[in-house]
């Protein structure tokens, strides 16, 4: 009887190991200066939301325009009072401590003073996506929302190739601006974990009302001696899962450390 009960169980822990890696999809791509290190998981061509990761364009876009000056220039505060996060979203804010609380009305307020007609050419310049930025429909909203959920979209093969090119400095702006932008992504404490390699990278997620399901971002690159990583994880789950931009940067950095950032 002890026995059946111990197989009962051990079927029943199993089961739900199994259901709760199985409820969540990923792509991961990681490459070097040969090509694909690594290349696994489902629907790396598929594209989805950008999300929070998208700040990593508006950081370009806002140097190139002139509208961000430096890490700490301007420094904007919101129009309406902060009820979501509001530990790290209230008060004033700088674009260093926007890109690192990922604050979005600062995003909003960024896009507003650049206007649609720019933004438009930018996103266009940048090969971006599907490069939509119509918004949620009938709502005239892709200014401020296009990128949040809603008709600005881009695949895992497409951000790989967007922040590679950035960590060369190879996109169609100006060198001080890339620079500029990848100092706002740098991650200071994960890279003393890390060999050596000084990690940049931005989280990002969202819910898709369509599809019900959660997704989670990380997007970034590793340098070390002037050799360059680059990666993208994409986690895509159900509801009820804990898919979100943070485990999907904690699985990113697990396996980098594992699997490529060993020496």
């Amino acid at each position: 009887m002890k026995k059946k009960l111990l197989l009962i169980w051990v079927l029943i822990f199993y089961s739900f190991a199994f259901n709760a890696k199985a409820e969540i999809e990923h792509c991961f791509i990681v490459k070097g200066k040969d090509g694909f290190i690594i290349k696994d998981g489902k629907d790396c061509n598929t594209r989805y939301s950008p999300a929070s990761t998208f700040k990593i364009v508006l950081a370009l876009i806002g140097y190139e325009a002139g509208i961000l000056k430096d890490e700490n220039y301007p420094i904007w505060k919101p129009s309406e009072p902060i009820t979501f996060l509001e530990n790290y979203w209230s008060g004033e804010k700088t674009p260093s401590n926007w890109m690192r609380f990922s604050v979005v009305w600062y995003s909003k307020i960024l896009t507003t003073k650049l206007g649609m007609d720019k933004f438009k050419m930018f996103i266009e310049k940048l090969n971006y996506g599907n490069k939509d930025l119509s918004g949620n429909f009938g709502k005239n909203d892709g200014l401020t929302q296009a990128w949040l959920g809603s008709s600005l979209l881009i695949s895992p093969l497409e951000q790989i190739d967007l922040i590679e090119k950035l960590a060369k400095n190879d996109l169609p702006l100006s060198i001080e601006t890339q620079i500029k932008a990848k100092n706002l992504i740098r991650l200071f404490e994960e890279s003393m974990l890390t060999n050596g390699w000084t990690i940049y990278g931005k989280t990002g997620f969202c819910f898709n009302d369509k599809t019900r399901k959660k997704e989670g971002y990380f997007v970034g690159f590793a340098e070390k001696d002037n050799e360059i990583i680059s990666f993208v994880m994409h986690l895509n789950g159900d509801k009820d899962s804990k898919v979100s931009g943070i485990l999907a940067k904690k699985m990113t950095l697990d396996r980098l450390d594992k699997e490529c950032l060993l020496k």
